[in-house]
């Protein structure tokens, strides 16, 4: 992922994730660290099954009772259910994450963000085209912060189901 090579890390982390899986490992932490990498990089690559390897990483998470791999997760499948699905589902999404995890920062830059796509959807967003802003994530990327949000957010255009309301998506 430090390298920028998401379809590389996505095959190394879907390696990790099957061995950590094989093991029967006492301590989920092996396995939940290749599991987000494996997630993280789906949604940078604009992988198709991007949606379904975040939803695995939160039931993983979920089940280890791991919170922050949780919230991580969420926001990651947040990302890609706009990148692949709508906007608005993806604005729902972020909204129940804000409200159980508090109006931490990198959420209301991820909503922002978001906001601002979504009112500015017309215009051409070409992916790949700048230098991202991070490139950091899965085992490096333990917290969610608010440049990496951005970053997520804007790596591919979004599937806009919006309304024409100067808000942006319909809530």
């Amino acid at each position: 992922m430090r390298l920028d090579r998401p379809r590389e890390a996505m095959t190394l982390a879907s390696t990790a994730v099957a061995t950590a899986a094989g093991q029967g490992l006492e301590s989920p932490k092996l396995l939940l660290a290749a599991a987000t990498v494996l997630s993280d990089a789906a949604v940078v690559a604009g992988a198709p099954d991007a949606v379904d390897s975040c939803a695995d990483l939160i039931r993983l998470a979920q089940e280890f009772g791991d919170r922050p791999r949780t919230i991580i997760g969420g926001f990651l499948h947040a990302v890609a259910v706009y990148q692949q699905h709508s906007c608005r589902d993806a604005v729902g999404m972020l909204d129940r994450i804000t409200a159980e995890s508090g109006r931490a920062a990198a959420f209301v830059a991820a909503q922002r963000t978001l906001e601002d796509c979504c009112a500015r959807r017309a215009q051409t967003h070409l992916p790949g085209r700048r230098r991202p802003l991070v490139t950091a994530g899965g085992l490096i990327q333990p917290a969610l912060t608010p440049m990496f949000t951005i970053d997520r957010l804007l790596r591919w255009p979004g599937i806009h189901v919006c309304t024409s309301s100067p808000a942006g998506c319909a809530r």
